[in-house]
């Protein structure tokens, strides 16, 4: 193992045992340290961040993601297979690629989640179902009590998406 992961996995180390003694909000502003690093990173005009991954079948996820979703879409080529999908806000990107045309393999399926918070998540949850999507976890609260909801789809080449929310009685 090199200098630099040894600094990272130390680093880490300490900022884990913090959190493990977090209780309240209060506890994070009061003791959780700033980075060493500032961030430095100024981002681009045209998007600020995207996941990509590989997709076996492409035309499946096109149509999944625009037309089930209802993603609007940002670029379609099939020449180059590649869709890139975002919200009509543009607050975030996702691009897939035929996994095939650029000799990649398709993403395994449990390799990332795209996680989405929603308002009104109970109604987000009966949209997507009258859609014909069907839930791979049910929205649930992650524990007993909790205002919080959450629950995730797949898209028809596996990849997970997660919805959450809080609950219309949670913000009353």
């Amino acid at each position: 193992m090199n200098n630099f992961t040894e600094k990272c996995r130390e680093l880490g180390r300490k900022r884990l045992e913090l959190a493990g003694n977090m209780k309240t909000p209060e506890d994070w502003k009061k003791h959780w340290p700033a980075s060493e690093n500032e961030y430095i990173y100024k981002l681009g005009p045209c998007w600020t961040h995207m996941i990509e991954y590989y997709v076996e079948d492409f035309e499946a996820e096109v149509g999944f993601m625009i037309d089930m979703m209802g993603f609007d879409t940002f670029v379609v080529d099939n020449n180059e297979s590649v869709c890139i999908v975002t919200n009509p806000d543009n607050h975030f990107y996702f691009c897939f690629y035929e996994a095939s045309s650029q000799d990649k393999q398709p993403t395994p399926k449990d390799a990332l989640k795209l996680s989405l918070m929603v308002e009104d998540i109970e109604e987000v949850g009966k949209k997507l179902e009258a859609r014909g999507i069907e839930f791979d976890d049910k929205l649930h609260p992650p524990q007993e009590g909790s205002p919080m909801l959450r629950g995730f789809i797949r898209s028809p080449n596996g990849i997970p998406i997660e919805f959450w929310g809080m609950t219309e009685q949670s913000e009353a």
